[in-house]
């Protein structure tokens, strides 16, 4: 069906009032819909294709929401090597590449979203938060990098090791705080039970009871920096342990998680 020039042009297609209008190709062709003598959009039965780009007119209102289907993901995909650009008030907002998101500001969590519970890197990369300043956070396993000027950072990490299967006068970690690191806090949990010690103390080797005398020795007891006896954080130069040491008798049986927390520093590249 062709609509003559003189006619003057369809302004709109009405179908009934209380079914859905139907314009139906032939099995196994595409529709197409044409202006100015090219194909504009093209419907293949799962596919709309549009040859430039899809404009929605002022009068027809906004469009509130995009709904894919109930069982499948809503894919928006732009063609080989191309980016896909969001705009709003007439200014490029975000720009997608296929493995950057670029934000043109900043990203506003909206209150009605709910809270942010987690941002989540590749599970074999980090995630480095970034400023055009040259300001970046690296977050990594177990620790948080702040960059500094040419190069350098600053790295505050966690190690934790479990003691099990308690024995004798004392117990020692096994390379938990690596050299040149300023400890910033320890904190153990007793896991099972300890028989044997009527308490016992936390230190580093050379300060018997550093970071806490006399903890219980019940299942689920914990220490934390309230029980330190020192008050200014130890810096170490070389490799250093925790040592938990047993009073009133030997260690006989137990467990305890020992948690640490330390900063170390990388130096500028140049």
């Amino acid at each position: 069906m062709t609509w003559a020039s003189g006619l003057g042009s369809i302004n709109h297609i009405l179908g009934p009032a209380d079914e859905n209008m139907t314009i139906e190709a032939p099995s196994s062709r595409s529709m197409f819909l044409q202006g100015n003598g090219q194909t504009a959009i093209q419907l293949d039965g799962t596919s709309v294709i549009c040859s430039d780009r899809l404009t929605w007119a002022d009068g027809l209102g906004s469009i509130n929401h995009i709904v894919g289907p109930s069982d499948q993901n809503l894919m928006i995909q732009a063609p080989s090597s191309r980016n896909i650009q969001l705009e709003a008030n007439g200014a490029l907002a975000m720009t997608l590449d296929g493995a950057t998101i670029s934000v043109r500001d900043q990203i506003i969590w909206a209150d009605s979203l709910g809270a942010l519970t987690h941002l989540q890197g590749p599970s074999d990369q980090n995630l480095t938060i970034a400023s055009g300043s040259g300001q970046t956070l690296i977050l990594s396993a177990n620790t948080v990098q702040t960059a500094g000027a040419n190069g350098s950072f600053q790295n505050i990490q966690t190690a934790t090791e479990e003691l099990t299967s308690l024995s004798g006068a004392s117990a020692t970690t096994s390379g938990l705080i690596p050299a040149g690191s300023l400890i910033l806090g320890v904190s153990v949990r007793v896991t099972t039970a300890i028989t044997g010690a009527t308490d016992f103390d936390i230190g580093d080797g050379t300060d018997v009871d550093a970071f806490g005398a006399a903890i219980a020795i019940g299942g689920g007891t914990t220490s934390d920096l309230s029980d330190w006896t020192i008050s200014t954080p130890p810096l170490v130069t070389s490799a250093t342990e925790v040592v938990l040491t047993a009073n009133g008798s030997n260690f006989t049986a137990g467990a305890v998680r020992i948690v640490v927390w330390y900063t170390t520093l990388t130096a500028p590249t140049s």
